[in-house]
């Protein structure tokens, strides 16, 4: 069976050990510790906790026999989190909430002889040593504006006017530049309140003239503008300015991807006309059918388009060159019609003949008088019709009468 080892003495002894018996446990009789060694140079302390104070005042000084490096002390009255390192204590949240008199304070002074009041804020952290900021704002008087300060209070106060005193508000002659002022007409001692206007001499130009008139003026130095694509179908805007470099906008080359399993690109290039255009190779609509019809007339090959009746067989028909030589309608209806003269019954086929697609001609394939013999037998008298039934016209061919003995 293993030995449990229990070694006890004061903290400082054990701070002086460098080795310690592997397995052995270490009880300090004045800080009331107890540490592991996990190996011959590895202590581990088993019993470290955060130590819950009221105030600051309540930390632990270095030269307490109980204070260690690592200890950690909460301050409930301040939100404070406190560790102690390196011989001193090291808040680890700064950012607590700040108290009235404590972290910030705003104080007031007045100084009779500029006519001023500053006030002033100081902030400081929760640390034993704290970090402080400070910053202040100076509020100035006037000439009939006096500022006082009597603690934390600050007093704007005027002189009452008892002399009917008028401003107006004025423009002064300058050349490279507009002046504003605002003149006090009843003491002319009063110093003027002015607001220069200034341009840049380039873009921005502002004068006035001696009846006060502010004269702003604008030239935002570009000459041309110009845009368009490149022999490699970069696309770019060039801007020519009166001063400084002219100004070039970095290229894009838009590319137009086109097809289904080989894919194929094109770029935009810039026209003869100035507009840009990009060439596709592929076929319109128009040039396709063209190729189609004119390589099925040369296969003498029919095509079937459908049905016609009476009432679009005008626009089918007459504009059959559209469909080529070998088109096919099938008569939904009885047609009739003079130019080009076709008539067909129900049923019929028309076909596109000639010898190419300009000079159709058009031919009836007679199949809508054909027959189509059907039987209506009756009990009454043991007969058997044959009917043609083709097209609905329900003609009657004769009948058999069959009779028993």
């Amino acid at each position: 069976m293993a030995n449990v080892y229990f070694k006890r003495g004061a903290q400082s002894a054990l701070d002086a050990m460098s080795t310690y018996v592997e397995g052995a446990f270490y009880l300090t009789n004045d800080t009331n510790r107890l540490y592991f060694a996990q190996a011959s140079n590895k202590l581990v302390d088993l019993n470290q906790y955060i130590h819950i104070i009221s105030t600051r005042a309540s930390l632990p000084t270095s030269s307490g026999s109980t204070l260690k490096e690592g200890d950690i002390y909460y301050v409930s009255s301040e939100n404070i989190l406190c560790i102690y390192k390196n011989g001193g204590w090291e808040q680890i949240n700064p950012d607590t909430t700040l108290l009235p008199n404590q972290n910030a304070i705003v104080s007031v002074e007045g100084d009779s002889t500029t006519n001023s009041a500053s006030i002033g804020l100081e902030i400081k952290d929760s640390k034993p040593v704290p970090n402080t900021a400070t910053g202040d704002f100076t509020i100035i008087g006037g000439s009939n504006v006096h500022v006082s300060s009597s603690g934390n209070e600050i007093t704007i106060s005027a002189d009452n006017d008892t002399t009917n005193t008028t401003y107006a508000l004025q423009s002064t002659l300058q050349t490279t530049k507009g002046q504003l002022k605002l003149h006090n007409t009843s003491n002319t001692s009063d110093p003027d309140s002015t607001v220069d206007i200034v341009g840049d001499g380039v873009n921005v130009n502002v004068s006035s003239d001696a009846n006060g008139t502010i004269t702003i003026t604008g030239n935002p130095g570009i000459t041309a503008i110009g845009d368009g694509f490149d022999a490699n179908g970069t696309y770019s805007i060039a801007i020519s300015r009166t001063s400084g470099a002219d100004l070039t906008t970095d290229g894009v080359t838009p590319t137009i991807e086109y097809g289904n399993t080989t894919k194929q690109t094109a770029v935009f290039v810039q026209g003869a006309t100035g507009d840009p255009k990009a060439s596709l190779s592929v076929y319109t609509k128009a040039e396709i059918d063209t190729l189609l019809n004119d390589r099925l007339s040369a296969l003498d090959s029919l095509r079937y388009a459908g049905t016609v009746s009476q009432s679009d067989a005008a626009s089918k028909i007459i504009s059959a060159p559209l469909y080529g030589v070998g088109t096919v309608w099938k008569a939904s209806t009885d047609i009739a019609l003079d130019s080009p003269p076709v008539t067909a019954k129900k049923g019929d086929l028309i076909i596109a003949g000639g010898s190419n697609d300009s000079a159709v001609t058009w031919e009836v394939v007679d199949s809508g008088n054909d027959q189509l013999i059907s039987l209506a037998n009756s009990s009454a008298d043991n007969s058997v019709t044959f009917m043609d039934s083709a097209y609905n016209r329900n003609a009657e061919l004769g009948s058999i009468i069959i009779e028993g003995g």
